[in-house]
């Protein structure tokens, strides 16, 4: 990513505000390293360099079904909305739409017995 050298390097604030901010970006490839919340969530984290260094944020139009696999490898489209330095971060505004190759598994179900809520108790009499 030529982008991230750029970022990267002195004037990468100048650089990112200039010409990076709000600008289409080509389709990447990246693996994803985390979902948030796990289940149907908001934001990834995705690797491009490597498979376990996040180096961009994801965030969501719309919540994805399930619970993303982890590891699998994903091209995605974005606009970055913003950039931190050390550690690196680029952070980009994306359509769920624009995923692909995101492998979803169903959320675990809720643990048998009593359902969400509390009871209440009878009103006293007096």
């Amino acid at each position: 990513m030529a982008i991230k050298g750029k970022l990267a390097d002195t004037g990468g604030e100048q650089y990112f505000e200039s010409d990076v901010k709000g600008a289409d970006v080509p389709k990447l490839k990246g693996t994803l390293v985390e979902a948030k919340p796990a289940c149907r969530p908001k934001e990834l984290t995705v690797a491009l360099s490597d498979a376990t260094h996040a180096e961009v944020t994801l965030k969501l139009d719309a919540a994805l079904t399930g619970k993303p696999k982890t590891g699998a490898e994903m091209q995605f489209k974005g606009v970055p909305s913003s950039f931190s330095k050390d550690p690196f971060m680029l952070t980009m505004d994306a359509e769920k739409a624009s995923l692909e190759g995101v492998e979803t598994e169903p959320c675990a179900a809720a643990p048998a017995g009593r359902r969400g809520g509390t009871r209440r108790s009878a009103a006293k009499k007096e």
